[in-house]
């Protein structure tokens, strides 16, 4: 099989180019600008919304899957710059299925749980979105625009939360800034109210993955099996790394003040990922698990010995 990553550069794109080549398949990887993820194999920088050079990359590899996993992702940059949001969550998704219209190719589009409200759950794969903000609103509409022009037999939605993991690639993620701030020693301020399912990248991938290769359709939650808050994971992360959990300090998200609505409870149902794939949803603690083993992988050897510091003091 031959795939094409679109946003091979960041979290979950970069997991599947190892994951799709470990499996045999021949993988092209494509990004904004150079390739900034460790991959030797094929990479054509491309962004998405530039519908000409897209058109010539799909032309050129010929794929037989294509992930969609480029976005701006950005929710408080999509509040404040939404002529961009639109372009990249909403045209380019439509430029991508016009590129492949007549090629038979597999789409797989990926989504994000803040398509719903936050307001009720928990909320299945059929569950009607009711988005609150622009960066919402654009994903749901990359969603909408993609089931009425993709033919339904060739076309997978796979929608994540709050993912994490180290490296952060192209840019920081929720999981990487609290690492780090955890060995410096410093505070962070949580939300006690609200929640959702955390997910490591690697485990988003590699369900994403099995969903490609086995060409399913449908709507699929490829989330982390836990419902918690920000605060809760945040005194998961600071215990498993042996420093101080009151380094992680309760906010309200009416105290923080952010430019853009953000749902309060996201608890989605991954029954279906659960029953139906080889790759299963992972708890939090082994979500919290991988992103630090990852992190030890990188420095050589520091993180393990944070993990494994018994004293609370440890952290800096």
């Amino acid at each position: 099989m031959r795939a094409l990553v679109l946003g091979a550069n960041g979290l979950i794109g970069s997991r599947l180019l190892g994951l799709l080549f470990a499996s045999g398949h021949q993988v092209v990887a494509s990004g904004r600008g150079p390739c900034r993820v460790p991959w030797s194999g094929e990479y054509q920088a491309t962004d998405i919304t530039d519908h000409a050079g897209l058109d010539a990359l799909v032309a050129k590899t010929s794929p037989d899957v294509v992930f969609l996993c480029a976005a701006l992702t950005d929710v408080d940059r999509c509040e404040a710059e939404p002529e961009v949001a639109y372009a990249t969550n909403v045209e380019a998704v439509v430029a991508v299925a016009r590129a492949l219209s007549g090629r038979r190719a597999h789409l797989l589009y990926v989504s994000t749980d803040y398509v719903f409200d936050g307001l009720g759950g928990p909320y299945t794969p059929d569950s009607p979105p009711n988005p609150l903000g622009v960066y919402a609103t654009t994903k749901a509409m990359g969603e909408g625009v993609l089931r009425l022009l993709f033919p339904a037999p060739d076309l997978a939605i796979c929608r994540t939360a709050s993912v994490v993991g180290w490296p952060p690639a192209s840019r920081e993620n929720f999981g990487s800034r609290l690492v780090a701030r955890l060995q410096r020693g410093e505070p962070s301020d949580l939300y006690a109210d609200q929640w959702g399912h955390p997910t490591h990248a690697g485990n988003a991938a590699a369900m994403i993955a099995e969903i490609g290769t086995r060409r399913l359709q449908g709507i699929w939650h490829t989330a982390g099996a836990s419902l918690v808050s920000r605060l809760e994971f945040g005194h998961l992360l600071a215990s498993r790394m042996g420093a101080r959990t009151d380094l992680m300090r309760p906010v309200s998200m009416a105290e923080a003040q952010r430019g853009a609505k953000r749902p309060r409870c996201v608890d989605l149902d991954v029954s279906r990922s659960a029953a139906s794939l080889a790759a299963q949803p992972w708890p939090v603690a082994l979500a919290i698990d991988a992103l630090l083993a990852e992190k030890h992988a990188t420095d050589g050897g520091s993180a393990a010995r944070e993990t494994s510091a018994p004293s609370e003091s440890r952290g800096s």
